[in-house]
């Protein structure tokens, strides 16, 4: 296990492509603030919060994470999608890994390496106007930051992982991606049509979380382990019965 998570993360901070994009999105969220010192809302677009402190600002950045989570997990799905096209998953296999480890230790380090590039949009913006609002009463403003940075993490991941279960589905980049990208826009083509679907989707509490009066969100801790769970059974059970070429 050690050995496959030394592997993959080999992948990541020798790939110069993925730097840029991490340094790229920070600078994005850099140069992207001035739309969000006014107000953000929450999933249902009448819930208007007023920003007033960093912590406002920062939540009102991660408001945004709704349509960048749907087009990095696509990418995410491409990725892994892809490992199978070249077969670095069947060698990974025929070295004698064991099946569960080689799902698991992509998976940690496949979450890492997206769940950075997301949160360097909020962080970029917050590293720029840090300045601008002031810490206040820093342990309460610091604490904010790191519970909304909590949520997006175990959110995103939920999203991320379904993702990657797609990818080992179909076990083909392009149709991973694709699938995702259908999944991605199906959901904002029917999102607020239905109760039910939105009290499952990670994606709708990653707006709901942003409540400043919320510190405690059991429901979406629920749904966000719940798919986690889910997905990774997913892959576990598709990738252990499948077979490779």
């Amino acid at each position: 296990m050690r050995n496959l998570i030394k592997m993959e993360s080999y992948k990541f901070t020798h790939n110069t492509k993925y730097w840029m994009a991490v340094a790229g999105m920070f600078v994005f969220g850099f140069l992207s603030t001035n739309g969000y010192k006014k107000s953000y809302n929450l999933a249902s677009l009448e819930d208007l919060i007023e920003v007033h402190t960093l912590s406002d600002f920062f939540n009102s950045m991660t408001s945004d994470f709704v349509l960048l989570v749907m087009i990095v997990s696509a990418i995410l799905a491409y990725s892994v999608g892809k490992e199978f096209n070249l077969r670095t998953i069947d060698l990974a296999v025929a070295s004698g890994h064991d099946r569960r480890n080689i799902v698991f230790s992509k998976a940690i380090i496949y979450l890492i390496a997206y769940n950075l590039i997301m949160l360097c949009y909020p962080y970029g913006g917050l590293v720029k106007e840090v300045s601008y609002y002031g810490l206040g009463n820093a342990a309460e403003t610091i604490l904010s930051i790191l519970r909304t940075t909590l949520y997006m993490i175990l959110l995103c991941s939920a999203v991320f992982l379904f993702a990657m279960g797609i990818a080992y589905v179909v076990k083909n980049g392009a149709k991973a991606g694709g699938i995702s990208v259908c999944f991605s826009f199906t959901y904002l083509i029917i999102i607020g049509a239905s109760n039910i679907i939105d009290s499952i989707n990670p994606i709708y509490y990653m707006r709901m979380v942003l409540a400043p009066d919320t510190a405690f969100h059991p429901a979406a801790i629920l749904v966000g382990t719940f798919w986690i769970v889910a997905s990774f059974a997913l892959m576990v059970r598709n990738f252990g019965k499948s077979e490779l070429k």
